[in-house]
């Protein structure tokens, strides 16, 4: 089992790889780089700073995403063309949303809710969809990294996108 530094120090990788596009190109053929942070120094020993094992995740850092809005949505990949979404975590038609100019056009997205979210292709959280977990963010929803859900929770694709085809959110909340 990993232990809470090193979690601690993955989010904290990520979250400066995703807002700083600091992401190193080691091990990857694609113009757009790699997964691996790169030039990233952790301090160890009785310095370093760790969360308790009761801590909940931090929220994802990303320049114009507020901590405090549980969703940003943008119609750019990289967190670029943030669409201005109404209150909460869930909204059951973009098509409402800048005459239409927010439905189909979302190409990433941040989730700083304390649940996941579901991005759906249809309006009224409908049709298949991809997860976004809690306190994460995806930079670009073209990537064929995804697992597309049927509306039945079926799986559609293992390794599928989700670029340009949102049309409602929701978050998921416990049973």
């Amino acid at each position: 089992m990993p232990s809470t530094r090193n979690i601690v120090t993955g989010i904290a990788a990520m979250a400066f790889c995703l807002t700083l596009s600091a992401c190193g190109s080691q091990g990857s053929d694609s113009a757009g780089g790699g997964n691996e942070p790169s030039n990233i120094s952790v301090k160890d020993g009785p310095d370093a700073t760790a969360l308790p094992e009761s801590s909940v995740a931090p929220a994802v850092l990303v320049d114009d995403c507020a901590l405090t809005e549980p969703v940003c949505l943008y119609t750019n990949v990289d967190h670029k063309g943030k669409i201005d979404l109404p209150e909460g975590d869930c909204f059951a038609d973009l098509r409402l949303l800048f005459l239409g100019a927010a439905n189909d056009a979302v190409s990433s997205a941040v989730n700083n809710s304390s649940e996941p979210i579901r991005l759906y292709e249809s309006t009224n959280n409908g049709g298949r969809y991809i997860v976004i977990e809690p306190h994460s963010a995806q930079a670009d929803l073209r990537a064929k990294i995804f697992t597309v859900f049927h509306g039945n929770g079926e799986i559609a694709s293992n390794s599928g996108e989700f670029n340009d085809v949102t049309s409602s959110y929701c978050a998921v909340k416990p049973s």
